[in-house]
This record gives structure tokens, C-alpha cells and sequence, in this order.
């Protein structure tokens, strides 16, 4: 299942703790960390990750050249001069796909803010801290200043369409943020003038892309849980998510497979497990689908100026106190 659905189908009993099993400590340690934070719940774990994804920057090579780079930018403040570049000709250096729970983290976190504690217990002095007042309005700056493309707040051309052009328009979106399914879809349309890379590193000194993908769980009228574990096992292995990987073009969460010589020559996969060591989860919580809608509510208000973004991220942070006390 997704792995933003755990914490909700354990609170209402639907999963069997997984922690317990023979070798569960072994499937920790051989797997990314930010995958298997997805099954924590209350506790406990109640699944393990079998595939992940995230999110990367993804250079059009020309618009990059023209922004006047010849490699990806390593830090935000150097995106931001190259979007400043392409902005004198009407064209954009930054493409966010909307202010939404998914589109908006990346970029919200790499900027110093964060959603709740390290635990998910509280959102208050956490999404409306300093450091995240300041992330939103940077971000909100960079649209003031007509540095970001029109997806931000719904407009056209779409995050896709901008980047590579569209019914014989040049491509005027030099970047956008976007799982490895843009590569698997549009294959070798996209080799040649497509460049992945790690998002560019914030503040801290790294960038903290959102976590995606689907876990293994055992339902608790399973009949056989002890055989549902050991077929979870084996899809957990090198060998077989590494397979995995070669075969659908999915993360491994397996570190090891993840990392593996077969996968080199996915050329896209190298920047996508490069952004997996500092990636973040969603909010685990059983009332996360609300949690993302005020998140997303409180971003697009201030970026809209119907609210400060000191007033919306407040705002937010008592609501979602409330949802995770739940």
C-alpha cells in the first residue's frame, strides 16, 4: 500500500505489527532509513518499504547553457542567480508544481523548514518557526521577482510541458522537480536533452527531497503471517530488488541493491538514490490527508497574499497540532 496509508489502517487495527518477525532488525539495517520511517506508527512498525521514489531536479541542457551554466547548480542561491538569467528572457529558472504537500516539501524543507518534530507529535515551533517563516517567504519572494513558473499557483504551460516544450513552442522552464517516472515514460526522448540531478543543497548544506513509494504490510486476518513474512524477506533482498529496479525502473530500498552495478546503467537512478540519504517522510499520521490539505491551504494563501506567511504557517501549525493528537 502507499506508504502514507500506514499510520491510518494501524490505528484502526487493520495491520499486524511487523517488528516482532525473525530478521526484522536485519531488513532495518539493509534498507534506506527515510522508506522505513513510512511504517513507524505509534511505537511500532507495521510494514517495510518495497519501493520508494523522490523527487530531483531535472535540467532542460539547453535552458541550463542559456542561463549561462554548463553543469547543475549545487546550492539554491546558485539556482536562483541562473533563474534571475533566464527571467530577462521571459523565461523561468524555478518550477514548483503547486503549492501542495508533495510539490512544495522539497523545497520548503532544503530552505530550513520543517512540518513537526523529529517525532510527528506537534507542528507549533516547528512549521511556523523562524526558520520556516523565512523558507516560505523566500519561496514567496521568488514568485514576487517572477522567478518561479506559472505551475506554482496553477497556471500553464504544465511542469512537463514547460520543460520540454510544447506543440512546436520552445521549452521556457529551464528545471522542474520530478520522480523517476519521467524517465521511464518518456525513455530515450528525454536522454539526450535531460539532465538529472540531486536538488540543489540548501542552508544546512544539503537538500531533503519527499519521500514516496509503497510498503509490504500484513493485514491482521492474514492466515499464514509467518510465510507472508518470509515471501516479504525475499522481496527485501538484494537480488530481488535489484531486479526489481532493472526491470520497472523503481528505487530499491535495499541500500545495497540500490547501489548495485547493475543499475549504472539507468542513467537517471544514480541522482534519484543520491537524494534518498537526507529525503524526508510525509507527516506519519493517521490523519495525514487533512494534514496535507492545510498544509497545502496555508502555502497557497500566503503565496496568494490573502495571508503573511508569519499568519498562515501559525495558523496551520494549531490545526495540524490538533489532527495529530487524534
Amino acid at each position: 500500500m502507499d506508504n502514507t496509508w500506514i499510520p491510518r489502517m494501524a490505528k484502526e487495527g487493520v495491520l499486524q505489527k511487523v517488528d516482532g518477525f525473525p530478521g526484522f532488525d536485519q531488513v532495518v539495517a539493509d534498507s534506506f532509513k527515510g522508506p522505513m520511517s513510512t511504517n513507524y506508527y505509534d511505537g511500532s512498525y507495521y510494514g517495510v518499504p518495497l519501493d520508494t521514489n523522490t523527487k530531483i531536479a531535472i535540467y532542460n541542457k539547453e535552458l541550463l547553457a542559456e542561463a549561462g551554466a554548463s553543469a547543475p547548480p549545487a546550492t539554491i542561491d546558485e539556482l536562483v542567480e541562473l533563474a534571475r538569467n533566464l527571467k530577462a528572457k521571459g523565461k523561468f529558472g524555478i518550477t514548483i508544481g503547486g503549492p501542495d504537500a508533495w510539490n512544495m516539501p522539497p523545497w520548503f524543507w532544503s530552505l530550513g523548514g520543517r512540518i513537526t518534530d523529529d517525532n510527528y507529535t506537534t507542528a507549533t515551533g516547528h512549521l511556523n518557526s523562524d526558520a520556516s517563516v523565512k523558507a516560505l517567504e523566500t519561496i514567496i519572494g521568488w514568485n514576487d521577482e517572477g522567478l518561479l513558473a506559472p505551475p506554482i499557483l496553477g497556471g500553464q504551460p504544465g511542469t512537463w510541458e514547460g520543460l520540454r516544450g510544447e506543440e512546436g513552442k520552445p521549452a521556457s522552464y529551464m528545471m522542474i522537480n520530478e520522480g523517476p517516472w519521467f524517465f521511464s515514460i518518456l525513455g530515450d526522448a528525454v536522454k539526450d536533452n535531460m539532465i538529472p540531478a540531486k536538488m540543489p543543497n540548501g542552508p544546512d548544506g544539503a537538500s531533503h527531497s519527499v519521500i514516496g513509494g509503497q510498503n509490504m504490510v500484513i493485514f491482521e486476518g492474514a492466515k499464514q503471517p509467518d510465510a507472508a513474512w518470509t515471501f516479504t524477506q525475499f522481496m527485501l533482498t538484494e537480488e530481488i530488488q535489484t531486479l526489481m529496479a532493472v526491470k520497472t525502473g523503481a528505487i530499491p530500498t535495499n541500500v545495497a541493491a540500490a547501489n548495485a552495478e547493475e543499475l549504472k546503467n539507468v542513467y537517471y537512478l544514480g541522482a534519484y538514490v543520491a537524494e534518498m540519504d537526507t529525503a524526508l517522510a510525509r507527516t506519519p499520521s493517521a490523519n495525514w490527508n487533512q494534514i496535507s490539505d492545510v498544509f497545502g491551504k496555508a502555502f497557497e494563501t500566503a503565496l496568494r497574499k490573502e495571508s503573511s506567511a508569519k499568519d498562515a504557517l501559525d495558523k496551520a501549525a494549531a490545526e495540524i497540532d490538533a489532527l495529530l493528537k487524534k
